[in-house]
């Protein structure tokens, strides 16, 4: 009997651990707000998780000094924010930070690396996984392509679609 008992915890541990992850994810996109990034696919398969496009953004690789940023320099591993704003219908980077902003739309991500005044930086959503065959046309229509997030309030990012621009008639 306490055995069975034992499996039964067990499987209610991972479903509540199953549930809140879902319920994490799904609040992101619930009270989150949708922006749209520029982006090129980089790598279209993988031959144990099938398709899928790996993402590079504008926002991937920071400018410090075009950012205006003066603060000690960045590490490998450190979380950073960045501030916002859109223009044209795009978010573009205003200021990077250490700390969340207070005000305003910002994503958090990890410094990948730094290289003087130029970090690279990773958001958690540089991978996109796409229906079996269609990575290698997604992969021709490179730089014709936007990606529409949903950013919450602590900066958690959350893929929502792909948006590919028309194509020139």
């Amino acid at each position: 009997m306490t055995k069975l008992r034992n499996v039964f915890l067990l499987l209610f541990f991972w479903g509540v651990v199953l549930i809140g992850f879902i319920i994490y994810k799904e609040r992101v996109f619930q009270t989150g707000t949708d922006i749209v990034l520029q982006t090129v696919p980089v790598d279209p398969r993988d031959l144990f998780r099938g398709d899928y496009v790996e993402l590079q953004y504008d926002i991937s690789r920071l400018d410090l000094d075009t950012l205006g940023y003066s603060g000690a320099p960045f590490t490998k591993d450190e979380t950073v924010y960045l501030l916002l704003e859109i223009v044209n219908d795009f978010a573009s980077p205003v200021k990077v930070s250490r700390e969340k902003f207070k005000d305003g739309l910002f994503i958090r991500g990890t410094v990948e690396s730094s290289y003087g005044h130029i970090i690279n930086v990773a958001y958690g959503i540089e991978h996109y996984f796409v229906e079996e065959g269609k990575g290698k046309e997604i992969e021709r229509e490179r730089g014709r392509m936007s990606i529409q997030v949903t950013v919450d309030k602590s900066g958690t990012a959350l893929i929502k679609k792909l948006l590919p621009e028309e194509k020139p008639k």
